[in-house]
């Protein structure tokens, strides 16, 4: 899942280095959970034309956060769960291959993520069935000791 994090730092510089806040400092070395961005993601994580996606999001929490949209220039998405921590939809893959957007869009936050889509692997063949042999219109059986051939017209 790929995701971008925004955060507003405060920076002082001195004598052409940087100096960082003590309130920056301590929060660059610790992990922050991501609670002030909206996420999404896509299972899987590359597709073909003509699949069906899961598409998995939250807003960022906050009271009264509701979900606006969540789009795809891939194709149309369904949403079927619309709670903000945890939005769930579908997305049909409409066009070729290329790199298409997902994005989601809360009152209060918005994210996105790119959904690759590949061509479609190439049919396999069909498997031949044992025991019997064709060459153009003529069918050969080959039982043990007995050597014939029919063809028809």
């Amino acid at each position: 899942m790929r995701t971008t994090t925004l955060a507003a730092c405060s920076a002082v510089a001195l004598g052409g280095a940087l100096a960082l806040t003590p309130a920056v400092a301590s929060a660059s070395t610790a992990k922050a959970a991501p609670t002030g961005v909206a996420t999404v993601a896509v299972q899987p994580r590359t597709a073909h034309p003509g699949q069906t996606v899961t598409v998995l999001g939250s807003c960022a929490k906050s009271p009264g956060a509701t979900l606006k949209s969540l789009t795809s220039n891939a194709g149309n998405v369904k949403i079927t769960d619309r709670d903000p921590q945890h939005i769930r939809g579908t997305l049909r893959v409409g066009f070729g291959p290329s790199d298409y957007h997902v994005v989601l869009v809360c009152t209060n936050s918005q994210g996105g993520t790119l959904l690759p889509v590949t061509p479609a692997p190439a049919p396999k063949p069909a498997p031949q069935q044992p025991g019997h042999h064709h060459r153009g219109d003529c069918h050969f059986v080959f039982p043990y000791g007995v050597h014939s051939w029919h063809c028809s017209r």
